[in-house]
């Protein structure tokens, strides 16, 4: 079906930054497993939920300078 058949049907919801920039550009991190392999990827020794953590926080802290930065809100 071409793209212009599917605009009336689709729809996009922001309710969190950090959840669509991971949906966005790491769709792959959705399987079993593929959570590993991302951190070690990151060079994570051992592959903590806490890293995620971190990784998170990061990216706030980012936004919240980019936001600073340009002014706005």
């Amino acid at each position: 079906m071409a793209l212009e058949a599917l605009l009336d049907k689709l729809s996009l919801s922001c309710e969190c930054v950090d959840r669509l920039y991971l949906n966005a550009y790491i769709p792959n991190i959705q399987c079993g497993g593929q959570v590993v392999g991302f951190l070690r990827n990151r060079g994570a020794v051992v592959p903590s939920p806490a890293l995620l953590n971190q990784m998170t926080k990061q990216f706030i802290q980012l936004v919240d300078d980019f936001v600073a930065q340009q002014g706005i809100c």
